[in-house]
């Protein structure tokens, strides 16, 4: 076996006494005494301790001790340990511990230990450049001391790996390794090592022998655990479809891990291909959290020219994230959308989610803001989902606002484009419904539903619109598909109830609209929303009617007084009272309550005319029926039956 002779170090002597020797300065003296000369004596001179910034402007500088308490933080300053209050405090920016630990290591002169924890600070903040800078001089300290100790052993075993002569330069290597005691020499000892296993992989595949070589590669892992090219050449022999592929996806991991402290050892470009690999098999393993981190490590490292597709992968991870946990996290995805923003301001796709997420917060003049910017880029190119989408929001905006004409200029391109936008088609029906204009909506959603026949909104329009045109049959059968899908449909359920209303089919009316009353009471607990008291209100007042032409009469009254309780002045309800008293034939109650209904709503004729009838046919006194027949007619009433109980009553038959 070569053996390398015993190495003599000239600043030291004798071998076996040396490291003694360069102790001798140092001894007694324990580490935490050169910590605290460094963080107390040099470091707040040199700006790199822990800072507290207050509110009042005025800094603390030190190191921070203990900051779990929630009223206070401890910060050691100049010798003495300050507790500042938490309410005080502007922001507090801090150093790695091990950046200040590395500084006293330096101090104390073991740059060894020195070069490992500015390596490990560097971990912590990879964009530092002071704790690099730190790193960089300490590598050139160690360079220098490896250069006089080891020179020569270096650069033979170098240029047998420019030679290719991989076999001798391992085994020198590993000869070498066994004498060499300082840490970071035995690393860079380790990493000649491993490139000579590399080299010795790279002649195995020259002969077609890819087992051999595989096997070399991980003898390179070996032999220097933290050195990332065979962790990376390793990841992309496994990166092939099969069980391996997970694998390659923690050595990719293991790779970059490695390469945020020893990123001189492979050139940005191979990490940024690694890196963006990485975030390609993790998406397709659906672990998309993970994937965005990767794609967006790229984008701050302004890599998305270089790999295109990075781009529309953050979009797609944020559109997954954003459908799965909702606006919880609307602002951290924000956050990652206005980075891609700024670095692209051509991204439409990532301007229209952002836009998507405002409308959602409700942030609705923001929203309207950006999507104005996505037109800008798109024009009217209405194949881009971002176009479409610039076109649906604000016309769900405008919709919201009352301004039915701006909502129908934005959802009327993305609808009767080529594409033909299913939402943009239902959304400007429902629009039709809301203007009474119910063959006009029925053909936007004829039209939708061929789009989709598989998605519901299509089908629940045509059957509230068919109920308006009362096409009843018809309305039923696309309401109960609706229902088929989901039975708890509210708005299906509501046009089924007044379907049946409509042709007086009371006992279905108190089947449908008593369960849509269940669902929403359960859904709105002891707090309805404003939109949730109107449906109430709607629905009860339906089956307080039908109770009462199905001769439930205490049950109709107490739907009625149910309405009353979310809306007192409720006419229809108050009327509805006054009819269930009638039904009980208390006809003087009945006549209050016919009274306070017309006071509720004085321009209905239909709460005169139950004044009206109520005193001629149940009072027996048609005089006092006159003046309330008289009122009927004066608001417009027009009801040919009315005019024959009119005369009955005294009216002229010329009036």
């Amino acid at each position: 076996m070569r053996r390398f002779p015993q190495i003599m170090d000239p600043d030291r002597g004798d071998p076996k006494l040396g490291l003694a020797a360069s102790r001798r300065a140092s001894r007694g003296v324990p580490p935490s005494a050169w910590l605290l000369l460094i963080l107390f004596l040099i470091l707040p001179a040199l700006g790199h301790a822990d800072v507290i910034h207050l509110k009042t402007g005025r800094n603390i500088i030190g190191v921070i001790e203990d900051d779990s308490d929630p009223q206070t933080v401890a910060i050691r300053s100049a010798g003495a340990r300050i507790s500042v209050q938490r309410n005080t405090i502007a922001r507090i920016e801090r150093r790695p511990r091990t950046e200040l630990e590395g500084d006293a290591a330096m101090a104390r002169g073991d740059v060894d230990a020195a070069v490992d924890l500015f390596q490990r600070a560097l971990g912590e903040l990879p964009n530092d450049s002071q704790i690099r800078s730190k790193l960089d001089s300490v590598r050139k300290q160690l360079a220098e001391r490896d250069r006089k100790r080891y020179g020569a052993h270096f650069d033979a075993i170098e240029q047998l790996l420019v030679r290719k002569q991989y076999a001798r330069a391992l085994q020198d290597a590993r000869d070498l390794e066994k004498q060499v005691q300082e840490p970071s020499t035995k690393r860079r000892v380790q990493i000649m090592m491993s490139r000579a296993c590399m080299g010795l992989a790279q002649d195995a595949r020259n002969r077609l022998s890819m087992q051999e070589a595989e096997e070399q590669v991980k003898q390179a892992a070996r032999c220097a655990p933290f050195y990332p090219p065979p962790l990376l050449e390793l990841a992309r022999l496994y990166d092939q479809p099969g069980p391996r592929r997970s694998a390659a996806i923690v050595l990719y991991q293991q790779a970059l891990e490695q390469a945020r402290t020893q990123s001189d050892t492979v050139p940005a470009a191979t990490l940024n291909t690694a890196r963006f690999r990485l975030g390609q098999l993790l998406f397709d393993q659906g672990k998309i959290e993970e994937s965005l981190r990767q794609f967006m490590e790229l984008a701050r490292g302004n890599q998305l020219d270089n790999f295109p597709p990075a781009a529309d992968y953050i979009d797609q991870a944020i559109t997954t994230i954003y459908a799965q946990d909702g606006t919880k996290r609307a602002d951290e995805l924000s956050g990652y959308l206005g980075e891609i923003i700024k670095l692209k301001p051509g991204d439409d796709r990532a301007l229209a989610l952002l836009g998507r997420i405002k409308y959602d917060q409700g942030q609705y003049d923001e929203a309207l803001g950006i999507f104005r910017r996505v037109v800008t880029l798109t024009g009217n190119n209405y194949i881009l989902q971002s176009r479409q989408d610039a076109g649906y929001y604000p016309g769900l905006i405008y919709r919201k606002r009352g301004d039915l004409d701006k909502a129908v200029a934005s959802l009327e391109p993305i609808a009767t484009a080529q594409t033909r936008n299913y939402n943009a088609l239902c959304e400007l029906g429902e629009i039709n419904l809301d203007q009474n204009l119910f063959e006009k909506a029925l053909a936007r959603f004829k039209i939708a539903r061929l789009l989709h026949a598989d998605r519901f909104r299509a089908s629940l329009g045509m059957g509230q619109a068919l109920v308006y045109l009362k096409n009843y049959d018809d309305a039923r059968e696309y309401l109960n598909e609706v229902l088929a899908r989901d039975p708890e449909n509210i708005k299906a359920l509501t046009a089924l109830a007044h379907s049946y209303f409509e042709e007086k089919k009371f006992n279905e009316v108190l089947d449908k609209a008593g369960k849509v009353v269940q669902i929403i009471e359960t859904q709105a607990g002891n707090h309805p929303t404003p939109d949730q008291v109107s449906k109430l209100i709607a629905l009860r007042t339906m089956l307080g009617t039908a109770c009462t032409r199905v001769n439930q009469i205490f049950m109709g009254r107490s739907h009625f007084e149910k309405v009353l309780q979310l809306k007192p002045d409720s006419a229809p309800a108050l009327s509805g009272i006054g009819e269930a008293y009638q039904l009980e034939t208390n006809y003087e109650k009945a006549d209050e309550f016919f009274r306070k209904a017309m006071e509720a709503d004085p321009k209905n004729p239909q709460y005169p005319l139950n004044i009206a009838l109520n005193w001629q046919k149940y009072r027996q006194s048609p005089q006092n029926a006159l003046p309330y027949y008289k009122k009927y007619y004066e608001l417009g009433g027009h009801d040919p039956s009315v005019r024959q109980w009119y005369i009955e009553a005294g009216g002229s038959p010329e009036n």
